[in-house]
């Protein structure tokens, strides 16, 4: 599935003097389109029912143990029985199979420790009817406890701990009971967050993406990323998607097109060496005009009307989410030399965020994400280099320096940096606040002492609005000059989808296994596309239920 639409309004809105900004979203000003269907109701039964079979006729009807239930004066397992599929006498068709409590098409693929018995899944380890081996049933009053029939015993346990067999464990943590009672970890493995994992370290040269470590310079499933996997036809190297189409001379294969290294801004020399804006690549080197814009340039008289300062020329000093710059309201336009004739010269660029009637626009210097120094593109200290990938549904603008603080020193006094959103605040980051990941409501908003307006402060990072006005996840942007992983458990949540051309990333979605390494109402459920057909590669993730997936992975 293509990595999300974002709109992230907040961080333009803190231009105040530059677009008009509505509040929306309840003050989080943020919104996540993930195009996934809202409607959570599971899959309809299907009509046709199968032939009557005889039941057992009881005299009194049994006592069953949960999860099983008395159908017909017989304890029936409604999550397997075609027969009683998701309740007492809601029958599958002879061609379908009962599983989760619905009836499917086709006999399933187990993912272990879950073995197929007849046409359902069921874990042999912790299943009455199939206790050890399919059809193998417990007695009434025994359990089944790692594959075995056992005397059913009652055991109490304190949240978080469960109860397996009669022993109280947590089954986020326990390599025997990983995820579920009986679950275990192969050697080797530990388990985190209800899901098994090899040892946390990889070799050097590699990344964990999932359970595996892999190159993510050559890996075509992991390009440059995880999770970023290069096309058919296409190699990963570098950490980027080429085709192995042959190009004839000059022209050479950048991505996954010809184009010409001598005369190509955007391939200036060398696949990826993108010129700033203006420049011009002759004989395969970026040229800088020698008029420039004072775009960006920090400066020290802002004014919430538009402040003139010496310093900014023909530009104006507003005040940002850190410290004051040159800038001005501009319109986003395909030619660069367009943008910078309304910027101020040579070196700027017009920053657009979000398409169409959401956009908001501001000048500011362009940047190049491979710059090491400001004379080689890079941002000054306090700001990154975005062209705001996430937020646009045809592709980045032209990356230009947006103002971020990594530290302190980068606000101004009496102000802390929240490295997870890029803005100086009255608190900084409070790790006592929710971590990227999990659950959060974005209509719920408080002004915090200091300051005036009210704003979301359920996480560490920022409630990103995803699906419905309530429904939120925690996340954090991220400024990979300064850091590859994600702040919060990064073997778990990772950057995933950023593109090569872009130094900010996004932290929001945590990797699971199953439902217990997710904290509700999310559930551990796979990628779908708009339509909500599931992506049965992508590696699961703690999401909201949908109608496709409503249930999650138990």
């Amino acid at each position: 599935m293509p990595f999300p639409r974002w709109t992230l309004h907040a961080a333009f809105c803190a231009l105040a003097t530059l677009s008009a900004c509505s509040a929306g979203n309840g003050g989080s000003g943020i919104v996540v389109d993930d195009d996934a269907p809202e409607d959570t109701a599971s899959a309809d039964a299907a009509d046709d029912t199968a032939d009557d079979a005889p039941r057992p006729s009881f005299d009194v009807p049994p006592t069953c143990s949960a999860p099983l239930a008395t159908c017909a004066g017989a304890c029936v397992d409604t999550r397997t029985d075609a027969l009683n599929c998701g309740a007492c006498g809601r029958a599958c068709t002879a061609s379908q199979s009962c599983s989760n409590g619905a009836c499917v098409g086709t006999t399933p693929t187990c993912a272990a420790p879950r073995a197929l018995c007849g046409t359902s899944c069921v874990d042999t380890l912790s299943d009455r009817a199939n206790c050890g081996a399919c059809g193998r049933a417990c007695p009434s009053d025994q359990t089944c406890n790692d594959g075995s029939c056992r005397a059913s015993t009652t055991t109490t346990c304190a949240a978080p701990l469960t109860a397996c067999g009669t022993s109280c464990v947590n089954t986020l943590t326990d390599a025997a009971n990983c995820g579920g009672c009986g679950i275990r970890c192969a050697a080797g493995q530990t388990c985190s967050a209800g899901g098994c994992l090899g040892s946390s370290a990889c070799p050097t040269g590699q990344t964990r993406c999932g359970s595996v470590c892999v190159n993510t310079l050559t890996d075509p499933a992991n390009c440059g990323f995880c999770d970023v996997r290069c096309t058919a036809g296409q190699t990963c190297t570098d950490g980027l998607c080429f085709s192995t189409t042959t190009c004839a001379s000059p022209r050479v294969m950048c991505g996954t097109s010809c184009t010409d290294p001598q005369s190509d801004t955007t391939n200036c020399g060398s696949c990826g060496n993108r010129c700033l804006t203006g420049q011009t690549c002759t004989a395969g080197r970026c040229i800088t005009p020698t008029t420039s814009s004072r775009a960006g340039a920090p400066c020290t008289m802002p004014d919430p009307m538009g402040g003139l300062d010496p310093a900014c020329g023909a530009l104006v000093c507003v005040p940002t989410g850190t410290t004051p710059m040159c800038t001005d309201a501009c319109t986003n336009s395909p030619s660069q030399a367009t943008e910078q004739a309304m910027c101020g010269g040579a070196g700027s660029t017009c920053l657009t965020q979000g398409d169409g009637a959401d956009a908001s626009s501001i000048c500011v210097s362009s940047c190049r994400v491979t710059g090491t120094s400001t004379a080689t593109g890079a941002c000054r200290a306090g700001f990154v280099c975005t062209g705001w990938w996430f937020t646009h549904d045809a592709g980045p603008d032209a990356t230009g320096c947006f103002p971020f603080c990594t530290n302190d020193a980068q606000c101004p006094t009496g102000s802390r940096c929240n490295t997870r959103t890029g803005d100086c605040d009255t608190t900084g980051v409070v790790s006592a606040r929710l971590p990227d990941g999990a659950p959060c409501n974005p209509t719920i908003t408080t002004t915090v002492p200091g300051e005036t307006t009210p704003r979301n402060t359920q996480c560490r990072g920022i409630c990103w609005t995803i699906g419905t006005a309530t429904q939120g996840i925690c996340g954090s942007l991220l400024d990979l000059r300064t850091s590859m992983a994600c702040p919060d458990t990064p073997t778990l949540v990772a950057p995933r989808g950023v593109p090569s051309g872009d130094n900010l990333a996004v932290c929001l979605f945590k990797d699971c296994t199953r439902n217990a390494g997710c904290t509700a109402p999310l559930v551990c459920r796979r990628d779908e596309s708009a339509t909500g057909v599931v992506d049965t590669a992508s590696q699961p993730t703690c999401q909201y239920p949908t109608r496709a997936q409503p249930a999650g992975i138990p």
